[in-house]
């Protein structure tokens, strides 16, 4: 396992202790009535996940978090919310498993659908005739006909 993805784990990890520990707490919940949509904090927490996954490279590891941290914030107020509010949204929220697994369903197939995209993006980059994959294309090609 990378350390990007050992990273993510973890922070999954921890979302998904947050998200039970607020299920566990027996108060009975009359529905969240703060500023965070649905549909809001799925893209939150999807453009998070996906920050999380994605390396930074260069500077020092304080200069990194830092950037990472400035980049968190721009993300939570990019939809009108507070990094507090996502939290509270969560903690309401976590007290039903059932409709939180549907969120964390949405927000897992946004995240791998994103991921895929950038793969895919990221291969035809390099799938130019020029690129290593063009050339391997190339030499399979000419196996293939001889």
């Amino acid at each position: 396992m990378s350390k990007i993805e050992a990273k993510l784990a973890r922070r999954l990890r921890w979302m998904a202790a947050l998200l039970l520990a607020a299920a566990c707490q027996g108060e009975t919940v009359d529905g969240y009535q703060g500023p965070v949509s649905d549909e809001a904090y799925i893209q939150v927490m999807t453009e998070l996940m996906l920050l999380d996954a994605r390396p930074l490279k260069g500077a020092s590891p304080a200069e990194r978090e830092a950037r990472m941290d400035s980049a968190r914030l721009a993300i939570v107020s990019r939809h009108g919310v507070t990094g507090e509010e996502v939290l509270e949204f969560a903690q309401v929220n976590g007290a039903e498993a059932g409709y939180m697994e549907g969120v964390w369903q949405e927000i897992t197939h946004r995240f791998d659908s994103a991921r895929v995209a950038n793969l895919t993006l990221e291969t035809e980059a390099r799938s130019e005739p020029e690129g290593k994959l063009g050339a391997a294309a190339d030499l399979s090609a000419q196996a293939d006909s001889g």
